[in-house]
């Protein structure tokens, strides 16, 4: 008897929304290693039609596919750090280089910089213009104070 309610305790309900959840989870994960295996199967049977030249070709493709992703994988990497440098440069946050960085194509991710650096510099001044339109305090009757060498105090003015 005790073990059945050690077993009820250790189960889990699960609402119908988990399981769907859980269930198309599953089938993706089961879908994409029988397209896996597929491809390895067609890949096989290509092989055992060929001769052990077409092999070596192919295989030889294959390492320079692979290669290639490596040296643009590593491309990129380095691309990044460059971008990064650019954006302290320019007085931008590193924040931002998913915004401007364009993967293997370092001369729009430059024109990128330069659009979002004028852009930021145009709101600067436009914030800049609206804070010096404010009003100046007005002139007190006390003639002695002068707010510029003794400190603006609100009291005073």
């Amino acid at each position: 008897m005790e073990d059945k309610e050690n077993k009820n305790e250790n189960e889990k309900l699960y609402s119908k929304k988990e399981l769907d959840e859980l269930k198309a989870k599953l089938e993706k994960e089961f879908l994409e290693k029988e397209n896996l295996m597929k491809e390895e199967f067609q890949k096989e049977n290509q092989k055992a039609n060929m001769s052990e030249l077409e092999v070596a070709k192919m295989e030889l493709e294959e390492l320079k596919s692979k290669y290639q992703e490596k040296e643009n994988e590593c491309l990129t990497t380095k691309q990044k750090e460059e971008v990064s440098s650019i954006l302290k440069e320019a007085g931008l946050e590193k924040d931002i280089l998913e915004l401007v960085y364009v993967p293997l194509d370092m001369e729009k991710t430059k024109e990128k910089i330069e659009i979002l650096k004028t852009y930021i510099e145009k709101i600067k001044k436009e914030i800049f213009q609206d804070c010096s339109n404010t009003p100046l305090p007005k002139a007190t009757k006390n003639k002695e104070y002068d707010p510029f060498i003794e400190g603006f105090d609100s009291n005073r003015l």
